[in-house]
């Protein structure tokens, strides 16, 4: 399934409206406003750290592909030599 820019500008603006509307709500329960404030605090910080992680896979399975793929000779040449020893 392939999402469009418009569904997911949507479903932005959508969390959006849901975000300021449990804010609002939590101002009528004591505390409630700090709750909602220090979660959606950590929501952003879990999100961030997650793009860098992907970012980060990324990178090493491009080193990996980069590595195997400039030294794939040198290691079948290996593997042939192990092959010839059994």
């Amino acid at each position: 399934m392939k999402l469009d820019d418009k569904l997911m500008q949507n479903a932005i603006v959508r969390i959006n409206e849901l975000q300021i509307e449990v804010k609002k709500q939590a101002q009528n329960i004591q505390g409630a406003e700090q709750y909602v404030e220090k979660q959606l605090k950590l929501y952003k910080e879990d999100k961030a750290l997650r793009r860098k992680f992907d970012a980060l896979q990324k990178d090493a399975e491009k080193i990996a592909n980069d590595f195997f793929k400039h030294h794939s000779q040198a290691i079948n040449s290996i593997k042939l030599s192990e092959s010839h020893t059994k």
